[in-house]
């Protein structure tokens, strides 16, 4: 940030959104861009050390630790391999407007419990599962996401059990569910957000 930015600001949290007072436009620009760098170094160091480990074999972690992490991993591949996904590049292009709408309308979204985003190597990911042909929400799905987010299962582990079957709905898949008996999917998301339900819940 530049030399000149103050030692005392203040954050002020209002309904939808937060006033800093103390910075101006272009400092507050540059702290948000410095903030997503950040982030986005450190997720994509993660991921590189993560997959390291795991080729290399090396026993830094406890044997059941590292077995978690490699379905994990072997998890979000296939997800990304099988489901559609879309950034807020692609995401503009298909609903014909501006990134900074996307960025602004997920944000919004994201916030109520009714989407949710992951990251993949610094990069932010929308599961093409929860929207339409169009960009648009998926209602019927975005019903199944708020008690799941609200439980605490969010990203990857709320992916993975809106796109795969689960015993709860006999072996159906619940967002395809959704689609024709959104009461049944519904009772089905709710029941897993009360066990706090995980990836590998319904193998152990």
């Amino acid at each position: 940030m530049t030399a000149d930015v103050p030692e005392r600001y203040e954050i002020h949290e209002k309904a939808d959104h937060l006033e800093v007072v103390g910075l101006s436009h272009d400092e507050m620009q540059e702290a948000l861009k410095l903030y997503r760098t950040a982030q986005e170094k450190r997720l994509t160091a993660r991921d590189s050390l993560h997959a390291l480990m795991l080729e290399a074999d090396l026993p830094l972690v406890s044997d059941a630790t590292q077995r978690q992490a490699q379905r994990n991993l072997a998890l979000r591949e296939e997800l990304l391999t099988t489901q559609g996904f879309q950034t807020y590049e692609s995401l503009a292009d298909r609903r014909d407007t501006l990134e900074s709408s996307v960025r602004t309308w997920v944000s919004r979204l994201r916030e109520k419990g009714s989407l949710f985003t992951v990251k993949h190597r610094g990069t932010t990911l929308i599961p093409s599962v929860q929207l339409l042909d169009s960009g648009q929400l998926n209602t019927a799905v975005a019903e199944l996401i708020r008690p799941l987010r609200a439980s605490g299962i969010d990203g990857w582990a709320l992916w993975a059990w809106l796109c795969n079957p689960t015993g709860l709905l006999s072996g159906d898949v619940p967002a395809e569910v959704a689609a024709t008996n959104p009461k049944r999917a519904l009772r089905a998301a709710e029941r897993s957000a009360a066990s706090n339900w995980r990836p590998d819940a319904e193998a152990s």
